[in-house]
């Protein structure tokens, strides 16, 4: 099945002008990627299956804590649901909605985020620590695997790997060790949001600190 719709998602961007994957869809951007060479088929298919097979849960999880929180703020639902009421009188009847519509959907998207940054879908990543990781002040298990960083803003947990411990005023380094962060060390940090533990989606009417916000993650696309 998402073979026939990769191959069929080819076929309508190449009859198309330049630019035909401007529907913004993740499909169309692999697939665009296809035809100019930069991956392969194989590769485009791998990555729809992976996406599909790790959103079935993120996104279920995501909308049902949507839900809730609407559930409990009835005047969030009402504003969205002003939202949706405006933008779908400008709509034909029976006509679904694009892409373009979906964008325009400002404070839905806002609920969403808010809704994220207190129930992030994914907990964390692991990250492999490329240099020394110094820290002051660190709380450890006896076997070392636990790792708090009094100083940073995240909680890391340090899972057990060969690694050095050097001891230098008052500091411990450690190299080339594997590090997992989580959302919650910054989704519910004050420095960065206040009244963390309230449901307030128009905290989001302003910019957002880099890399504060990471419900999955980080990157050039999120």
């Amino acid at each position: 099945m998402l073979v026939n719709a990769v191959r069929q998602r080819r076929k309508e961007i190449e009859g198309k002008s330049e630019g035909g994957n401007e529907d913004g869809t993740l499909m169309s951007t692999l697939v665009a990627g296809m035809i100019r060479g930069e991956i392969t088929e194989e590769e485009a298919i791998d990555n729809v299956v992976l996406l599909v097979f790790a959103a079935h849960d993120t996104t279920s999880y995501a909308i049902a804590m949507i839900f809730k929180m609407l559930a409990q703020h009835p005047k969030c639902y009402a504003l969205l649901l002003q939202e949706h009421g405006e933008l779908l009188s400008n709509e034909v009847p029976g006509e679904n909605l694009s892409f373009v519509d979906v964008k325009k959907m400002k404070y839905t998207w806002k609920v969403a985020r808010e809704t994220m940054r207190l129930f992030p879908p994914i907990f964390g990543s692991f990250r492999k620590a490329i240099a020394a990781l110094n820290a002051r002040d660190s709380q450890f298990l006896e076997d070392g695997s636990i790792l708090k960083v009094a100083d940073m803003k995240t909680t890391l947990c340090l899972y057990i790997r060969p690694f050095r411990a050097v001891l230098s005023n008052q500091r411990r380094c450690w190299g080339y060790v594997q590090v997992l962060w989580t959302a919650y060390g910054t989704h519910y940090n004050t420095e960065y949001f206040k009244n963390p533990l309230s449901f307030d989606p128009r905290r989001f009417d302003e910019p957002i600190p880099p890399n504060a916000f990471v419900p999955f993650g980080g990157g050039p696309r999120m």
